[in-house]
Formats: C-alpha cells, structure tokens, sequence
C-alpha cells in the first residue's frame, strides 16, 4: 500500500534521450568553431601584407632642398653701410597712459608697445603705424580699460600682447606683418 500513495514522478527517474549531445561533444564543436576562424584571420593577414606589398610600390624618394642662411633667396639684405641686416627689426609702436577700474580701484599704466617686425617689411609698417598712430592710441586704450585686473598679475601679459597683436594686425589689415608684441615698459600705479 505505500508503494501506491508515492507520485509517479519520484518512483522513476527521467532518462537522458539517447539522440542528445553529450556536454563534451558541444566543448569540442566551439573550440572546433574558434580555431576555423582564427586560421581564416591569419590567412586574410598574410594576403593583405602580400598585397600591400606587391601594389604598394616603396616610400617616395625626397630631396632636401637648399636654403641659403637668409632664408629661401639666399641673398643677404644690406643697410646703407653694407652692414648685414637682421631678420626680425624692432619698431616702436606707441607710449600710452591707460586707465583701469574694474578691480574697484583706479589704476594708471604707462605703457610702452614694440613690435618685432620682419626687415623687408619695416618701411610699409613704420609708415602705417605713423599714419594711424590716434586709431592705435583709441584700440589700445580701450584694450586697458576693458581689462579684466588677472590678465595685469601674468607674468608675461600674454593676454594683453595677445589682444595689443591682434588689434595691430587689423589696423595694419595684415596678420603675416607682426611676428610678436613687446612691453619693455609696462607700469601699473593707483590713482586714488
């Protein structure tokens, strides 16, 4: 009688179908899988450096060519005296007396602007600055006044010979004339 009362589920247990794939079989099929593609990837690698190899042709020959130490003429530009002349002139751009409040303090600058100019060009920027000298005074002015007071506290005013440059560019409406912007006098005292 108590052989009758158990659940036929617990009396038998299910056996494995005969036409299924043992666990091992489907580790040798996958790593069967993975070495076919690997061997196709190599092959595909060895073709494609054949072929660049075979229609890629060999690296273009180059030829330095020669420049003479004055740059791409060769020719050296003489002053008056036949005295060689440097690459790179200094022209004085203007002296200027600013002022800033934007910190809340009333600040003067004495301002003396230079810009380094290449020689071939010093004639043609000597005259335009001396022929726009105010519109310079006003741009540059306006530049101090409209400063923000860190841009006084770096230690090489690159952002204000950045603005002095780019505003002398567009009065001069070249921007290849002026290589740099110089401040050999930059003095900032308070006026209140």
């Amino acid at each position: 009688m108590s052989e009758e009362k158990k659940p036929a589920a617990a009396k038998e247990a299910p056996k494995p179908a005969a036409d299924a794939p043992a666990p091992f079989a489907d580790k040798k099929r996958n790593m069967m899988t993975i070495i076919v593609v690997g061997v196709l990837m190599t092959v595909e690698g060895i073709g494609i450096v054949a072929a660049v190899k075979m229609f890629g042709g060999g690296p273009a020959e180059t030829e330095a060519a020669a420049v003479g130490e004055h740059g791409e003429g060769g020719a050296e530009q003489l002053d008056e005296h036949g005295n060689p002349l440097p690459v790179e002139s200094e022209v004085a751009v203007i002296d200027l007396m600013a002022y800033n409040n934007k910190s809340g303090y009333m600040y003067v600058f004495q301002i003396n602007v230079q810009a380094l100019i290449a020689t071939e060009h010093l004639k043609k920027v000597t005259d335009q600055i001396e022929s726009k000298k105010q519109t310079i005074r006003d741009r540059y002015s306006k530049i101090i006044r409209a400063a923000d007071p860190k841009y006084f506290e770096e230690p090489g005013l690159e952002t204000v010979k950045r603005q002095f440059k780019y505003e002398l560019e567009q009065i001069l409406n070249d921007k290849t004339l002026v290589k740099e912007i110089l401040l050999p006098e930059f003095n900032q005292s308070r006026a209140d």
